[in-house]
């Protein structure tokens, strides 16, 4: 099950991040998941 998560961060890095998430074909949310798994464990 997904749920919502609100974050407040930079425009110039968001810009940067989705870039980046669109060079690997991914998504911010699929990359700030990959991200909170890895830091999770």
């Amino acid at each position: 099950m997904k749920a919502k998560l609100n974050l407040t961060i930079d425009k110039q890095l968001l810009t940067e991040v989705k870039a980046y998430a669109a060079q690997k074909h991914s998504s911010v949310s699929e990359l700030v998941e990959g991200y909170f798994k890895i830091s999770a464990a």
